[in-house]
């Protein structure tokens, strides 16, 4: 036969635990939280992007006078509409990493390549 040999059990364990890992990254990537009826990416680029906004805010008491959304712009009338917008992507990013928390052990105590197969991002 041509196929390669099935997987030990701790090679099952370190590939679900990277494809684990690549979910988590994946989902917040491509991750959307809902604020005032407006959608708004939870990837990097959109974390450090608030984060700057507040932070110049802060230092400067500058706010944008809107703010794009996926699917439209928010009139920015406050720094605490950036700070919520910034609290609800840092709880949906908390949520992709206690899924991983939760996930870990379950693949770390697995006794069957099957087992570990069976663990699903997603459930």
């Amino acid at each position: 036969s041509d196929s390669p040999p099935p997987p030990s059990l701790e090679e099952a364990k370190a590939a679900k635990l990277a494809e684990i890992n690549q979910a988590k990254w994946t989902t917040i990537e491509n991750g959307e939280v809902e604020y005032s009826g407006l959608h708004f990416q939870t990837n990097n680029v959109s974390q450090e992007a608030l984060t700057e906004r507040i932070t110049l805010h802060q230092t400067l008491e500058i706010l944008p006078q809107v703010w794009r959304a996926k699917d439209g712009y928010l009139q920015v009338t406050a720094v605490s509409q950036l700070t919520d917008i910034r609290a609800l992507i840092e709880a949906f990013v908390q949520t992709q990493i206690m899924r991983e928390y939760e996930l870990t052990p379950q693949v770390n105590a697995a006794t069957t390549v099957e087992t570990v197969e069976a663990i699903q991002w997603g459930e």
